[in-house]
């Protein structure tokens, strides 16, 4: 079986992410950069300013070292400016279709380190999926409430793992996304 682990922090290293992002102005983050200084937004976070893409969409580094990647909607409306960061935190890819099903143990073995060292920061988590495959959905996912947003870590394969007809992966990230009603 063959894998490759393509982006990995340690559990203690995302755990510091979380912490570096335990205490931010969430909402002003939600708000974007608009016309003004992206790297001068940046740094009012503490963040280093490392890309910058379409809309607001840009990669920062955080004070522990962890990237944060923001998202801006792909559509126009009255959302937020930025819809969601992401801290990857542990990639595996499998070489062939045949290797997908160890795409899963892998991710089931990396789960509970990772969670363990996310709840030292955040806590208990509010809400937790159970383990599964289904299009679409994170295999693992635990969920906390920040002050105007909601972190999510979850695992989350491609659909061409649970199929094995081309080679799948899954990444084990720590979402960010704007705390609304609907969110969950």
């Amino acid at each position: 079986m063959a894998l490759q682990i393509t982006v990995s922090r340690t559990p203690e290293q995302l755990a510091a992410d979380a912490a570096a992002l335990s205490t931010v102005d969430w909402p002003r983050v939600w708000s974007g950069f608009g016309t003004g200084d992206p790297a001068g937004w940046c740094e009012s976070f503490g963040w280093e300013l490392i890309t910058i893409g379409r809309s607001d969409d840009c990669t920062v580094r955080l004070p522990s070292g962890g990237t944060l990647s923001l998202a801006a909607p792909r559509r126009s409306g009255n959302g937020p400016a930025i819809r969601e960061g992401v801290v990857p935190g542990w990639r595996v890819e499998a070489e062939t279709g045949a290797d997908n099903p160890g795409i899963l143990d892998s991710a089931e073995t990396e789960w509970m380190p990772y969670l363990d060292a996310v709840r030292t920061v955040l806590g208990d988590p509010s809400g937790r999926t159970p383990p599964g495959l289904a299009e679409g959905q994170p295999f693992r996912s635990a969920s906390w409430r920040l002050e105007g947003a909601l972190a999510e870590l979850s695992a989350f394969p491609s659909d061409d793992v649970g199929s094995g007809r081309i080679p799948g992966d899954l990444g084990l990230d720590l979402v960010i996304r704007a705390d609304t009603p609907d969110a969950s």
